[in-house]
């Protein structure tokens, strides 16, 4: 069932191909330097694949998470659109807890304890009182949902188990429709905090001012502002083409004369060793503005009001100028317009305004002729 097969490479070194064949198995193959190599690995893997053919779940019987975790950041993580990094943080959670797990040891009780423990794990803020809060049931949810992607994987595509044991796990309720947005005074008091950033950070102190406005201009998600680069800025058209957004799809988005001016002045003295829009200072990623940001919220004395909110506002202003739900969706690109509905009461407000206008004109001096 092993053939290895002696060749020579490009200096003229002999190597040694093995090829291994098994009925009801794919082929797999090696090249090695030494032959002594080449026999070790055949008779390993032919010993794992008869094992495999002869018994049941057998690569959840001698794989370990942290086996199925390295394959999926190997295989799979490159394949995602966004989240790259979020993902990898999930994973390392998971792993420093289940990682040396068998995977058929792996057990619905163990995942549900592990939530468990997520829900009394502080998220790094405080409420009013000044004691610590945990995370938020979305936050748990995204920790279990990517856990749930990866053994969705191994259970479908790689069958190292026949079932996923986070299938049998409850995930907390979860809502994320929020209407926050800012009121014309909350903007204002919001901007000049942004504004006022040299106190809080030395490092580019005007770039908070700048995304903001250009998120508020935009709608633009949050990664989708900070990620921005300057090979998908058109300045002769006016627009911003972002070639995957969270929903794999492409973006065209329209950029308001505010927003272009501030892209115009910081293309002036961009650096050139890097593409991001708002890099780091090594130059290797985009800036990180949360702390940045929820400073800015504290100093403005906001409450309530989260990074992606600035999107709500965006849509909410669209709304109550008399934007439809459709060109609301267009703008947030939105798949469908379930979610786009949040702002249909602003829109329907707006609506009735107009036709209050309408009736006035139309009735409100009805009776006056003779």
């Amino acid at each position: 069932m092993a053939a290895i097969i002696p060749r020579k490479n490009a200096k003229g070194e002999t190597t040694y191909r093995v090829q291994i064949r098994m009925k009801g198995q794919r082929t797999i193959s090696k090249t090695f330097n030494r032959i002594t190599d080449a026999k070790i690995w055949a008779a390993e893997k032919e010993t794992e694949m008869r094992n495999r053919k002869h018994f049941k779940n057998y690569d959840a019987k001698v794989r370990t998470v942290s086996e199925m975790f390295d394959r999926y950041i190997a295989d799979e993580l490159p394949k995602r659109n966004s989240d790259h990094e979020k993902f990898a943080f999930h994973i390392e959670w998971w792993r420093k807890r289940i990682g040396h797990f068998i995977l058929i040891n792996l057990s619905p009780s163990e995942l549900a304890r592990c939530r468990d423990e997520l829900m009394k794990e502080p998220n790094g803020r405080y409420d009013k009182k000044g004691n610590p809060q945990t995370k938020a049931p979305a936050t748990i949810w995204k920790y279990m949902t990517t856990l749930s992607i990866i053994l969705n994987i191994a259970v479908k595509e790689w069958e190292w188990l026949d079932q996923s044991p986070m299938s049998k796990v409850r995930k907390p309720k979860v809502s994320n429709e929020r209407d926050r947005f800012l009121s014309v005074r909350e903007r204002e008091k919001l901007l000049d905090a942004c504004r006022r950033q040299n106190e809080y950070t030395s490092y580019h102190p005007e770039w908070l001012y700048n995304l903001v406005i250009i998120r508020l201009c935009t709608g633009m998600r949050p990664t989708e502002g900070r990620c921005l680069k300057w090979s998908e800025i058109n300045f002769d058209e006016g627009i911003i083409r972002i070639k995957k957004t969270k929903n794999g799809e492409p973006l065209t988005v329209p950029v308001p004369d505010t927003a272009m001016k501030i892209l115009l002045e910081m293309h002036k003295v961009r650096r050139r060793d890097c593409d991001w829009v708002f890099p780091r200072a090594d130059g290797q990623e985009p800036l990180d503005f949360r702390k940045r940001f929820y400073h800015a919220v504290k100093v403005a004395g906001l409450e309530d009001f989260h990074f992606h909110d600035l999107r709500h506002t965006t849509a909410s202003y669209l709304a109550m100028q008399g934007a439809s739900l459709r060109e609301i969706a267009e703008v947030l690109n939105h798949k469908t317009l379930t979610v786009t509905k949040r702002y249909a009461h602003l829109s329907q407000e707006h609506t009735k305004k107009l036709l209050n206008r309408l009736d006035e004109g139309m009735f409100g001096g009805e009776g006056d002729d003779e």
